[in-house]
């Protein structure tokens, strides 16, 4: 994706949240405010990348929360929740033995983010 491509996400980013109209009264300045504040936040944390690969995943990651306000009237990120099944144990989480969890725990957790919380470090 080229420099310009970017650049017009960003752009249609602060459009929107410059149109941004909250659900509940009173709460519009506070959501703009927010929404505007993440967008430059992770526009920047993400300028030195270079890996087209990952400059995809951010593009959609941006393109996917921009749908995802829209269609919801939401600029907060929806929490990702964990599905229960029996492999994950009780309660839907994944166990963790000792202090830290294992390899193909963390690949799991990070296989199982959505793509509008990437930039989320939950």
């Amino acid at each position: 994706m080229s420099r310009g491509q970017v650049l017009g996400l960003y752009a249609r980013v602060l459009r929107v949240c410059r149109r941004w109209e909250a659900t509940e009264p009173g709460q519009t300045a506070k959501q703009r405010e927010y929404a505007v504040g993440e967008a430059h936040k992770l526009f920047r944390l993400n300028r030195d990348v270079t890996n087209p690969d990952e400059i995809s995943g951010c593009i959609l990651e941006a393109e996917s929360r921009v749908e995802i306000a829209v269609h919801y009237r939401m600029v907060y990120p929806r929490l990702q929740q964990v599905l229960s099944s029996p492999s994950n144990g009780p309660g839907g989480v994944i166990p963790v033995r000792g202090n830290k969890p294992n390899k193909a725990q963390q690949r799991l957790r990070r296989l199982s983010k959505p793509a509008y919380l990437q930039s989320n470090k939950y």
